[in-house]
């Protein structure tokens, strides 16, 4: 256990630098949600620009040269080619393998407890527990509180892949970012009984090189996942046996895209914009909470002003912590609401109005709770 005491003084000025870095946030969430709306339209316009595109669809066995430059549809099949992991023999057929390593190995958790002291201090106290764990990643020990939880200081094996190189739909040959497409769609590979020279057991599809039941620290497991061939579609510019992105004459923005099937045209762009709708919105999200935690970041000095007071220092901290709260979210929610609705303006007026009205109803709630709650005192 881990004991650490904060004597008031210490305490306001760590929350005087929070109130400096919420600052910072506040300031960085209006360009986010500028960038982000922005972002937005232009994907939309992007998309409703490739929809109007005349696109021929074309099979992935049959060459154009007079298409050359253009935007096309292609659907095909991907080729799948031998892939092997030399190291354990294990050999498949498919796009892309991945073989993924794990240790058994010690994490250190920690659990904080505070508690006020006398005179607005503040005491913490640390505690540690050890629990052991698969992690693909090497877990250092050096730091670790209690000497007798060691970690290896290196992983036997490490993780690998291998691709078809190159990765084919038909005669076409995929270019990187439509290859990571092409490679997001795996499952695991089901593996048979290892050489007797690895010293592996399998069991439910790992290799194990110890006890699958009952590991010890520093044991390894070893699985498999394989991305197979088969139907896709690629929307972008035909270059030859390749492709190369479809360049937006309104926005400048480049777009291609594969999916792992065979699909029209209008169906793709469908998925891009409602796609496009949920990040718009992820990232509105995001922008809020980054300045609602920026507002209250600001007002922490507020709550901890009268600490210092006996008895009813205590009181007074819960009943401004919760002002604090409400009053930052209705903030945020003003000025989130606001910079999307300038932005719109900017972007997009027809829906600026519509966005302007949603601050107008946090400004007005706000309000309404500030008499509400003054006529409950009167």
């Amino acid at each position: 256990m881990d004991s650490q005491y904060t004597s008031y003084g210490g305490r306001l000025s760590n929350k005087i630098c929070g109130a400096c870095f919420g600052f910072v946030l506040v300031v960085i969430a209006f360009p986010l949600l500028w960038y982000n709306e922005g972002s937005s339209v232009s994907v939309y316009k992007t998309l409703q620009e490739i929809l109007q595109e005349d696109c021929p669809l074309i099979l992935d066995d049959q060459t154009n040269p007079s298409l050359n430059g253009h935007l096309v549809l292609v659907h095909g099949s991907l080729k799948e080619v031998t892939l092997t992991d030399p190291d354990f023999s294990v050999t498949t057929q498919g796009i892309y393998l991945n073989r993924n390593v794990e240790m058994y190995q010690w994490k250190e958790h920690s659990h904080t407890e505070t508690r006020k002291t006398t005179g607005g201090g503040e005491e913490k106290r640390t505690y540690y527990t050890y629990s052991t764990e698969w992690s693909s990643s090497l877990i250092s020990s050096s730091g670790f509180r209690q000497s007798d939880h060691r970690n290896p200081h290196s992983m036997p094996y490490s993780s690998h892949s291998w691709e078809s190189n190159p990765t084919m739909l038909g005669t076409f040959r995929l270019p990187n970012d439509l290859k990571s497409k092409a490679q997001a769609e795996y499952q695991t590979l089901s593996l048979t009984s290892p050489s007797p020279q690895t010293r592996l057991t399998l069991s439910g599809n790992k290799y194990y090189s110890g006890s699958p039941a009952s590991p010890n620290v520093g044991d390894v497991r070893i699985s498999y996942q394989v991305s197979r061939g088969g139907d896709a579609t690629v929307l972008a510019v035909l270059q030859g046996d390749t492709f190369s992105p479809y360049v937006a004459k309104a926005t400048k923005r480049n777009f291609e895209t594969l999916y792992r099937q065979h699909l029209s045209k209008e169906y793709i762009i469908e998925q891009e914009v409602a796609s496009n709708t949920f990040w718009t919105w992820v990232c509105r999200l995001g922008g809020f909470i980054l300045m609602w935690i920026g507002m209250l970041m600001i007002a922490g000095p507020l709550p901890m002003l009268l600490d210092f007071v006996p008895f009813l220092g205590g009181l007074i901290n819960s009943i401004i912590s919760v002002g604090v709260f409400i009053i930052s979210f209705f903030i945020a929610g003003f000025l989130s609401f606001t910079t999307i609705g300038v932005a719109w303006l900017f972007y997009h007026p027809f829906f600026a109005f519509c966005v302007l009205g949603g601050a107008a109803i946090f400004i007005g709630l706000f309000i309404f709770a500030i008499v509400q709650a003054k006529d409950k005192l009167s």
